[in-house]
């Protein structure tokens, strides 16, 4: 009897050490927040034109947009910021952290854990699932395919919320290689649809101006091409107003050696696999340049419950806490916002879910 009751009263005593945590589960549930070394920014150079330097400005509050509506959890947080011919903008990442000795710095503080990260963007003038179509482009001209909304969504993947959410689907939103949130005056992006007649049209005249400088194999391919070109015109000839629906995502002048770019297979129609081609004229070209966006995306991977706190978190406070509103208004209508600071939207539901994540690793 004796011995029983020393048994039980051990394995009560035991139960608590089996159900604690170890330091490393407890990551999962931890608010860990921003990284404070700039290891990741590293490269950024002051502005010292006029453009330049608005565009710095912005991007410092784009960062500052950003930290108020997300702090990483079960992960670290770092900021990129980067220039590009045509655009701008902020490159987050959530990184995996550890407490081994080797992912910790001499206080002990979490270091990033070497291309284990998670990318999401705040981006000027950028579309996330655009291609080049570069056999035709040049100065004056750009031709982009571009993934349309639902891209990809195959049966065996989670099947994607129908619209991003409540306070940012009133906005542009596809959901392509990225989950996409754009912002643009009165919802209208400043691209054009490109017609079969033209698509046709352009990559003739592309493969006439390269003919005369291209090798004697080339030019073949080249001759061979363009009378193809001219069967494809004639076999469309009734649609050709209508706006092209590429099967390649990245056209190349093969693709119209001997096939037909417009045929889309029914596989392809269901799973989305197609792409729309549209242009940028000279002018908005020009207008990229500037420092005023012709547009502003926020793109994070969709992620659920299922892929773990850190990713979730991240894109729960990305779609649901960014105040869209209010970067809507900074950029396109600053008046309605001056001299009021960002806020979170949303913000006492993040505060909820950041103290709810606190506790719990407080009774851990």
């Amino acid at each position: 009897m004796k011995k029983n009751i020393v048994l039980i009263i051990f394995s009560l005593l035991t139960v608590p050490a089996f159900s604690q945590l170890t330091a490393e589960q407890r990551i999962q549930d931890s608010v860990i927040g921003w990284w404070n070394d700039n290891y990741w920014d590293r490269n950024w150079k002051p502005q010292t034109d006029p453009v330049g330097k608005k565009k710095e400005v912005h991007l410092k509050n784009m960062i500052e947009w950003m930290k108020k509506s997300y702090t990483p959890v079960g992960g670290l947080g770092t900021v990129t910021r980067y220039l590009q011919n045509g655009g701008y903008g902020v490159k987050f990442m959530v990184w995996n952290v550890s407490h081994e000795k080797e992912w910790t710095d001499a206080k002990g503080n979490f270091k990033p854990i070497p291309e284990e990260n998670t990318k999401f963007y705040i981006s000027v003038n950028k579309l996330f699932g655009a291609y080049p179509v570069s056999f035709i482009n040049k100065p004056g001209l750009y031709l982009f395919t571009w993934q349309p909304d639902g891209y990809e969504n195959e049966y065996y993947k989670d099947k994607r919320i129908e619209g991003i959410q409540p306070d940012a689907a009133k906005y542009i939103t596809i959901r392509n290689e990225m989950q996409n949130i754009i912002l643009a005056p009165d919802n209208k992006l400043p691209i054009t649809p490109v017609t079969k007649g033209e698509y046709l049209q352009l990559a003739d005249e592309a493969l006439s101006t390269q003919f005369v400088k291209a090798s004697e194999y080339d030019k073949k391919a080249i001759a061979r091409i363009r009378k193809h070109i001219a069967q494809i015109k004639e076999k469309h000839k009734a649609t050709l107003t209508e706006a092209t629906i590429l099967k390649e995502m990245q056209p190349s002048m093969y693709s119209l050696d001997g096939f037909d770019p417009f045929e889309i297979s029914p596989y392809n129609k269901t799973q989305k696999q197609y792409y729309p081609l549209y242009k940028l004229t000279a002018d908005v070209q020009q207008k990229l340049k500037a420092a005023e966006p012709q547009w502003v995306t926020i793109s994070v991977p969709f992620k659920t419950k299922q892929d773990g706190n850190q990713l979730h978190e991240m894109y729960t406070a990305i779609t649901e806490n960014i105040n869209y509103d209010y970067i809507y208004d900074y950029f396109f209508n600053p008046d309605k916002i001056k001299g009021i600071p960002y806020k979170a939207a949303n913000e006492e539901q993040l505060n909820v879910r950041l103290s709810r994540y606190r506790n719990k690793n407080k009774a851990n």
